[in-house]
């Protein structure tokens, strides 16, 4: 593992820095999609719920929200099913075994959770003299 990605590792559960992954498997489904069997390379890995997504990471393109197709509580890998449809997943759909990709889980610690106020809903664009306007009267 080369030293920028061991320092990218994630220390903080709520972290926004991915866990590294090793690409232990790659089966494609049909055409653009493809399976892709991940294994953490430092740590155990981190549990899920049915529904959960991962950010995987493309180290070098970007990140990408994705379905964990895996049984929750199932031995062995970690599965993500990707369909090839922009520059991340393309990237991702790519990777050979042994490729190294970064996974964090959906977290409601990097999560909004508050209160909007003054919600204000248009049947119709904006105009950008309209946005300003409604900015400025919200000062």
């Amino acid at each position: 593992m080369t030293a920028h990605l061991a320092e990218a590792v994630r220390t903080d559960p709520g972290s926004l820095v991915p866990d590294l992954y090793r690409v232990v498997q790659r089966r494609v489904e049909v055409g653009d999609v493809v399976t892709l069997s991940l294994e953490p390379v430092e740590r155990s890995p981190l549990p899920f719920r049915a529904g959960q997504f991962n950010m995987l990471t493309a180290f070098g393109v970007g990140e990408v929200a994705i379905s964990v197709s895996s049984a929750p509580g199932a031995p062995g890998p970690i599965e993500h099913t990707i369909r090839d449809v922009g520059a991340v997943t393309h990237a991702l759909c790519c990777c050979d075994t042994g490729v190294a990709v970064g996974a964090r889980p959906d977290s409601l610690v990097a999560s909004f959770i508050g209160v909007i106020d003054e919600v204000a809903v248009f049947n119709r664009p904006l105009q950008d003299d309209e946005v300003k306007g409604v900015y400025e009267s919200q000062k």
